[in-house]
């Protein structure tokens, strides 16, 4: 199966479709990836968190689980920065 995930879609889309993606890498991290499965996001996007994907699903050595980009526009980038949204954080002290 194809899994897509775009910033602009719904993490409670099934993915299965460009016209119902994901929209965040922990909603990826919830489906069972299986041998043969490939994950497209959308280019021009950029995804927060962290991607773990099964190093053990391999077929005669090449993992068997394709990231892939689709649209048009630059690569997708996958950041571990976690995004802070406005107003979801207060000031501490100097430069913090």
């Amino acid at each position: 199966m194809r899994y897509y995930v775009s910033s602009a879609g719904n993490d409670g889309n099934h993915g299965l479709s460009q016209s119902r993606p994901i929209a965040t890498l922990a909603a990826l991290a919830s489906i069972k990836l299986l041998s043969g499965d490939s994950v497209a996001f959308k280019r021009g996007d950029t995804f927060y968190g962290t991607l773990a994907l099964d190093q053990s699903l391999r077929v005669g050595g090449v993992p068997a689980v394709t990231a892939l980009a689709y649209g048009s526009g630059p690569l997708p980038l996958i950041s571990g920065y976690k995004l802070v949204k406005p107003g979801a954080w207060s000031f501490y002290s100097s430069n913090v």
